[in-house]
C-alpha cells in the first residue's frame, strides 16, 4: 500500500514537533482545526476499544490561571490556545459493566451486528477488565488505564505536528489541587495530565530550529535478538 502522507514528509513533521515551552498568544485555533484536535483524540486506539477515558476542556482564563498557579507558574496553561485535561476513572472496577455494556451496544448499532452473538465477547472484556488476563496481571486498574491515556495523547500529539499545530504534555501539577479545581470527583475521575493546544511563540528558545532536537541513536535504543 502506498503511504498516505510521503514518509519523508512525517520525519520532518516530527523533527518540526517539541514540547512548546512558549505560545503565541496572539495565535488561536480556528473552529476547523479545533474540531480536527477533537476528532484525533475521538479516534485514539485503546485496549478493547473501550476508550475508558474523559478529555475535559479547561476554557475559562480565571480556571486556567488556577492550573498555572498550581502547575509551577508554567506559562502554557495560559498563553495555549486550548487547553485539555486528560482523565481516567477513580475505581475503574466499578464503571467496568457500564463501560462494556456502552461498548456493545455501539458495536450492534454501528455494525448491525446482532447483540446475542457479542455475549462471549462481553463477558471476556468485563472478567479481563475486573480480574485481570490469563496469566493473572491486574488490567483494570489505575495504573493501566493511565498507560491507555497515553495512547490518545501520543495519538493526538502527533496528529496535530502533521496539522502543523504545537502541543505540549504536561505533568508538572499538583493533581489533588487539579482535581479539585476540575471538580472532577463528582464524575468519578482523575487527571493524569495536560495537553497544552496552539501555536508557538516565534522567540521561544526551545523550538528545534533554534536549539537542537536531542534524541539516542538508532544502535542506543535499538536491539536485536
Amino acid at each position: 500500500m502506498q503511504s498516505i502522507v510521503p514518509t519523508t514528509q512525517i520525519l520532518k513533521v516530527l523533527n518540526w514537533r517539541y514540547a512548546t515551552k512558549s505560545f503565541d498568544i496572539s495565535k488561536k485555533l480556528t473552529d476547523e482545526q479545533f474540531n480536527f484536535v477533537k476528532e484525533a483524540m475521538r479516534l485514539a486506539p485503546s485496549s478493547y476499544g473501550i476508550q475508558a477515558w474523559k478529555f475535559v476542556e479547561v476554557k475559562t482564563f480565571e480556571t486556567r490561571q488556577k492550573i498555572k498557579d498550581i502547575g509551577w507558574d508554567q506559562g502554557q496553561f495560559v498563553e495555549a490556545s486550548s487547553l485539555f485535561a486528560f482523565c481516567s476513572y477513580i475505581n475503574p472496577v466499578e464503571n467496568a459493566d457500564q463501560l462494556v455494556d456502552k461498548y456493545i451496544d455501539e458495536l450492534v448499532s454501528q455494525r448491525n451486528t446482532p447483540k446475542e452473538s457479542l455475549k462471549g465477547y462481553q463477558d471476556m472484556m468485563a472478567n479481563a477488565m475486573k480480574n485481570g488476563n490469563t496469566s493473572g496481571d491486574p488490567l483494570y486498574s489505575p495504573y493501566w488505564l493511565d498507560n491507555q491515556l497515553y495512547l490518545a495523547l501520543g495519538q493526538t500529539m502527533t496528529a496535530c505536528a502533521l496539522a502543523g499545530i504545537d502541543t505540549c504534555a504536561m505533568e508538572g501539577f499538583d493533581v489533588a489541587k487539579a482535581n479539585e479545581i476540575l471538580d472532577l470527583a463528582k464524575e468519578g475521575l482523575r487527571i493524569k495530565c495536560f495537553l497544552a493546544i496552539g501555536f508557538r511563540n516565534t522567540s521561544d528558545k526551545y523550538q528545534p530550529s533554534i536549539t537542537k532536537k536531542v534524541r539516542n541513536t538508532e544502535s542506543q535504543i535499538f536491539l536485536e535478538r
